[in-house]
């Protein structure tokens, strides 16, 4: 008998989905830190046209069964003759293969999909395109794609968690009289006044300047290494 404290477990009411297409998308450090627009290039199926998606389509081809070489007879374990159960006792097989899709039922489509990156993405994350995976049909809906963020090294900029650092070389002169520079960023230039100190190596901490923030994630401060070069005359 069914158990009366066990709790109800509601039928789920999902409606069955196609596969869903998982690939990586490639951009750079400045494209994620900034967003981007991407054209995607890849291949899904698609019913094929001759036969509407059934695999079948032409003129009926009939092949004799392998299980009792076409007699319709097989020999069972007492050495006496029964129906063979793979052909019904037929014999042979009656088909009708599309010779499109070779009765797959299904063909490859290449598809060219403009996408919209949003700023603040990091690597390993997945951008989810709602219905552009495998198509569906009457009874199933179509799947989703998932693409997987990957992002090429930078000459210049590191990302260490959602903090932008920066190696820069300043003119030596500069930082003993405290001048203003300009600092080259993927978002526009920046321009920091410098305080005056000594042409030693000098840390500075933008906060909220960096990594864009995305979702409850904030955004990450913006780390520069000012590196003194010095000139060779004066």
């Amino acid at each position: 008998p069914p158990d009366p404290d066990a709790p109800d477990v509601a039928e789920s009411t999902e409606p069955e989905r196609a596969a869903d297409i998982r690939l990586n998308l490639e951009i750079s450090l400045a494209e994620a830190w900034a967003g981007c627009h991407k054209t995607v290039h890849y291949a899904r199926g698609k019913d094929c046209p001759t036969c509407a998606g059934t695999g079948e389509h032409g003129i009926t081809r009939t092949s004799f069964c392998a299980a009792c070489h076409g007699s319709g007879r097989v020999r069972d374990k007492k050495h006496g003759l029964i129906s063979c159960s793979e052909c019904a006792g037929r014999g042979f097989f009656s088909e009708r293969i599309c010779p499109d899709c070779a009765g797959r039922g299904r063909q490859h489509s290449d598809v060219s999909l403009k996408i919209k990156v949003p700023a603040g993405m990091l690597p390993g994350d997945d951008l989810r395109l709602a219905g552009q995976g495998e198509p569906g049909n009457k009874q199933v809906k179509p799947g989703d794609l998932f693409l997987t963020i990957v992002l090429h090294s930078d000459p210049v900029l590191v990302l260490r968690g959602r903090d932008i650092h920066l190696d820069m070389p300043v003119n030596a002169l500069a930082l003993i009289a405290g001048s203003e520079i300009e600092i080259p960023l993927p978002l526009g230039n920046m321009h920091i006044q410098l305080d005056p100190g000594t042409a030693q190596v000098r840390e500075l901490r933008l906060a909220k300047k960096g990594y864009a923030g995305r979702g409850k994630a904030k955004a990450g401060d913006l780390i520069i290494t000012l590196r003194p070069v010095f000139p060779a005359i004066l």
